[in-house]
């Protein structure tokens, strides 16, 4: 099966056509339910006014504050599953009671009179359900219509011409309010190099929030705890299609490489690595090769790819990023099998 590539303004969209044909067939059954029991509609007044004030009773806190629903935080990645059971599920029942009211009983501004009795309590069971899942994805000013509505509506039966103006108001707040929910794709060759914010290495427990991608880098972050933080920030920037902070954040990695390898050596380290190797030198080559071939190679980073990194003499490919986060994570793990933090 190939991805969905197309823009998520079309797949929301058609998603919302499937509500509102099932909305539609929903009304159908509604009309034939209540003329079979006069009961029906009393009780579905009650059940949107249970839904009302289940909606109002305090929530439990978000893991962040905003208008993300079900503890979601900001820069957490979601799949196109969670995307459409947290988002796409909510949005589909407002716009389907948005629809109930519009098609199923025909409110239209052209109409004249007061809407009937059993019109109004489908009316206002549909704003109830907005009302609710619009809290829940946080649509604040379409919340607002819908209340004030649905106040009005309770305390004097409306006329077919304001349900119909109010309806044309909510739906255009609505459409405005979902311009602004913004949402970055990353595929999936890609997404293997996220990490989740706040995962901690001090234990290495499974599920931990770690990047595929990262996972053979434990024994080096086991080594080398300050590489943590920058190796997160690199995967999520390659995933984020940030291909030249990736290698900014890789060559902090490689800092701290060299930080330890100097010590080992006996050189006092420095910031300026251009000194740092400068020192070294001044102790002649190294007679053992591994840390021979490692400050050659941390000298052939600083010039070739760190230098231009810290400078605006050069921005890098994806395939660049890739290519150097894969030498980084050789390296690094070459260097833990000898040295520590």
């Amino acid at each position: 099966m190939q991805n969905d590539t197309r823009p998520i303004e079309i797949r929301l969209r058609e998603a919302q056509e499937l509500g509102e044909w099932v909305s539609t067939l929903l009304g159908s059954i509604a009309i034939v339910n209540e003329h079979m029991s006069g009961n029906w509609a009393n009780q579905e007044a009650d059940k949107g006014r249970a839904s009302v004030q289940k909606r109002q009773e305090p929530r439990l806190p978000f893991k962040q504050e905003g208008w993300l629903p079900h503890g979601l935080a900001c820069g957490q990645l979601l799949n196109l599953h969670q995307m459409l059971e947290v988002y796409a599920l909510e949005y589909i029942a407002i716009g389907s009671a948005i629809q109930s009211i519009k098609d199923t009983f025909g409110v239209d501004a052209a109409l004249e009179g007061t809407v009937p009795e059993s019109v109004l309590t489908i009316v206002t069971r549909a704003l109830a359900n907005i009302l609710g899942r619009g809290r829940e994805v946080k649509l604040a000013v379409s919340v607002n219509i819908a209340d004030k509505a649905f106040r009005n509506y309770r305390e004097s039966p409306p006329s077919y011409r304001q349900v119909g103006e109010d309806i044309q108001c909510l739906e255009r707040a609505l459409r405005s309010e979902l311009e602004t929910r913004r949402f970055f794709f990353v595929p999936p060759e890609r997404a293997n190099y996220y990490s989740d914010e706040g995962f901690t290495f001090l234990d290495l427990p499974e599920n931990d929030g770690l990047a595929d991608k990262l996972t053979p880098l434990r024994p080096a972050i086991k080594s080398f705890p300050s590489i943590t933080n920058e190796l997160r920030e690199a995967g999520n920037c390659f995933a984020f299609d940030r291909p030249t902070a990736c290698v900014f954040h890789l060559a902090r990695v490689m800092e701290a490489a060299l930080k330890v390898t100097a010590k080992e050596i006996g050189v006092e380290y420095t910031t300026d690595w251009g000194r740092c190797f400068r020192d070294i030198e001044k102790q002649g080559e190294q007679s053992d090769p591994f840390f021979r071939e490692a400050v050659a190679y941390m000298r052939s980073f600083k010039n070739v790819w760190r230098n231009p990194t810290m400078h605006i003499e050069r921005s890098f490919s994806e395939q660049e990023a890739e290519h150097i986060f894969n030498a980084v994570q050789a390296f690094m793990e070459h260097l833990a099998t000898r040295l520590t933090e």
